[in-house]
Parts: C-alpha cells; structure tokens; sequence
C-alpha cells in the first residue's frame, strides 16, 4: 500500500520508483490486481491521473475474498490515537492539526446524543465491533473465507491451533472469537455441530472454560453433543453430569430447535448477529440524561444547540474553572465585578442575568425565579406545546448570548 499526494509529477516519480524495483528484483506490478483511491479531487483530475499511471480507481472498502480489508485487522492504539486526536482537533478548531484547550472531554463526546454525547463512535470500538463481525462469520459461515480461516487455524478438535502461523488478519479474528463467544449459545437441533467440551451448548460459558481446561488435556476430546441425546431427550451420563455441575453449567438453559444446529447471540432478541448490536455491547454505557431533547431540539437553531451543549457540560472558558486546572489568579465576573466568574454565576447570579431572566419571564407571563438551568427549562412543563417550544428556544439563547457576551466583556 502506497499513500501519496494528487500532484502527477508525484505519482510520475512513484511509477519510476515501482519501474526501478522491477528491474532489481526481477518482480513486476499487475496493474490489473492494483487500485487508486483518490479523495478532494476533482473528476478531470482522477481521469488524468489514472490514464497516466494505467490503473483503475477503486472504490472503499475494497475487499478480499468478499471480506472489507480493513475490517480483517486489529488497528494498533497508536493509530488509533493518532486518529482520534485529529477528529478531536477538527471537531473543536477546524483544523486536523490546531488543538484547543477548553473543551468536553472525548468520552464524553463520544456517548449517544441521549447519554449526553455527539454520537461519535469510537475507533476502538467500532474495530472490536467489525472483528466480532468477522469472527462470527468465520465461526458459522459456509463460504471460502470462513472455510479457509478454520482450516488454516483450528486443529482436527476444533481447537485454535498453539503453534505460530504468520498472518497479520488472526490476532484480530481471535479478538472477536473471544468476545462473540462470551455472548452467544448453541440452539441444538440435533447436535451434531456443536462440540460438547469447548462450545457453549447450556448458557454462555463451555465446559472446557468452566473447569479451566487446556487444549492440551481435551487432546483427541471431540465428542458432540448429539452423543447425549436420544430420541430428542437429553441422556447425560452421570459422569459427564458430574462434570457439568463443577463447570457451572446448568442443562436447563439448553435451548432446544427442530431445525439443524445454530448459534444464536444471546443479547439479541433475533439471535442474530448485527453489527450495531456488537458495538452497542462492546462500549461503555452510562446513565441516559434529559436535557438533550431541550438542547437538540429543532425549534432551536443548530448554532446554538453546539454552544449550550458545552455548557451543559460545564465547559466553559471561565475563570472559576481556571482555577480548577491549578491555575492561580484572582478571579472576577467582568459584568458585575462583584463576584468570582463562575459558569452558574454569569448565566443565573449575575444581576444582569438576573435582569435577562425576569424580562423573559414577564413576557411569558411565568412567575418565581431562575436559578439554574434545569428549574428555568421546567417553566413551561404545563403549557401548551408551541409555549413550551418557544420557551425552550428562548431559554437556550438566553444562556448562549450571555455565555458570548461575557467573552466580549473580559476580552474588553
């Protein structure tokens, strides 16, 4: 894989570089096996270069029997750090490359919109996810990728091989192995695919994991299920029996099917594999919050939405929070000049916030005080829909104007 600009006089000097390889190593490029990919280019601009290097442009993902490239590997943290710091740039200044200080933290921005989040997804979660994708396809697909993976990687038990195999694409595979099979039981039909000691056939944990077994002491061990079962009734010996109970596997939790044997995701009311279902189980979850529907609703412009959004989360150049990062200096509200400059104080204390807050009111007609945002955004609970949408507006500009008026004030 080679990366570079959409200057022709670059590209001209990597065909020569590929041209000077071929003649040391007597190896030759096909460039009916190669493909372009261009982005921010115009389409004049990608016919000229791919009539000038005689290569077809691709199109992402590309794949490789039928499986997306990029989703076969574990992304190593560095590049996903590396990644994530310029999305976290560009969301914030603009520019890939420029960092600002005052922000929310990225965990936070990468919660769901109703955890208080942007809806990002994180790198390292959406990679586990695709892998579990991947393994789960490996695991239960009849096609040539999923066939030549067990081939090549489990042994005659249908255990993971212990020796090494160079492949760059396995350590990823073995990653979504363990995660899918830690969420997912066999509904067994008859039996006869699903191994009695290393599958999970009675709950989401095998025996061999119950009892702590290597794959060494379950060597030759490749008995299926289907051998205890007769006539469609389970027939446990005593001795397997025996066994079960100390693995901490209840027969009871067997799921029985008249069809052939399958596995099923147990998170998932289907029993099927869904991608958003595995990246839903792989991230960290936090509690759900309400004033997201007040900060992101349509009544309220999308400029506004982003600022109040990062004052929910008390995100705010002020110089009370400053003082929280260990910065010392003497700290005062450039409006009043009375008080420490504090978010709660400039939007709800100050007597100028105080003035903004009881105007809006008496045009509402509401009575009482408001001294956050959450005893502010409850005024209009009950009333009619088009007062409530029209106070929930007016209360998000209220506290966005005055956040950038403050900022003009100091800068004076």
């Amino acid at each position: 894989m080679i990366f570079a600009n959409g200057e022709v006089r670059g590209l001209k000097k990597v065909a020569k570089l590929l041209q000077k390889y071929k003649e040391a190593a007597g190896q030759d490029t096909n460039k009916s096996k190669c493909n372009l990919f261009m982005g921010g280019i115009t389409l004049g601009r990608r016919r000229a270069i791919t009539q000038e290097l005689g290569v077809e442009e691709g199109a992402l993902p590309e794949t490789y029997l039928g499986v997306p490239i990029f989703m076969v590997y574990k992304w190593p943290m560095s590049l996903i750090e590396e990644a994530e710091k310029a999305m976290r740039n560009l969301l914030w200044t603009g520019n890939p490359a420029e960092r600002k200080k005052t922000t929310v933290s990225w965990d936070k921005v990468c919660k769901p919109v109703e955890e208080g989040g942007l809806g990002i997804r994180k790198l390292k979660d959406i990679n586990i996810a695709m892998l579990m994708k991947l393994a789960w396809r490996c695991k239960t697909g009849d096609d040539e990728f999923s066939v030549f993976i067990r081939s090549k990687f489990l042994n005659k038990d249908a255990a993971v091989i212990q020796y090494y195999k160079c492949s760059s694409a396995w350590p990823g595979i073995m990653l979504g192995l363990k995660e899918v099979n830690s969420r997912s039981q066999w509904a067994i039909g008859n039996g006869a695919k699903v191994d009695i000691w290393r599958d999970n056939w009675a709950g989401t944990c095998s025996i061999q994991e119950g009892l702590k077994l290597s794959d060494g002491m379950l060597k030759g061990c490749r008995s299926k299920v289907m051998a205890i079962i007769t006539e469609h009734v389970v027939d446990c010996p005593d001795q397997l029996q025996t066994l079960v109970l100390n693995a901490g596997v209840d027969l009871t939790d067997m799921v029985r099917t008249d069809e052939e044997d399958t596995l099923v995701r147990c998170p998932d009311i289907t029993g099927e594999f869904s991608t958003k279902s595995a990246f839903c189980e792989v991230r960290r979850k936090r509690n759900t919050i309400s004033w997201h529907k007040n900060v992101w609703h349509r009544a309220v412009h999308p400029k506004f939405s982003g600022t109040a959004w990062k004052l929910f989360h008390n995100s705010a150049a002020t110089e009370a929070s400053a003082k929280g990062k260990g910065i010392k200096l003497a700290s005062r509200c450039p409006i009043c000049c009375c008080h420490e400059e504090s978010l709660k104080h400039l939007l709800f204390e100050c007597p100028r916030a105080i003035q903004v807050w009881g105007w809006l009111m008496g045009k509402f007609k509401f009575r009482g005080e408001c001294n956050d945002r959450q005893e502010a955004l409850k005024k209009a609970v009950n009333r009619s829909t088009i007062v409530q949408q029209l106070w929930n507006a007016s209360c998000i500009a209220v506290m966005v104007d005055h956040s950038l008026e403050t900022k003009k004030q100091g800068s004076v």
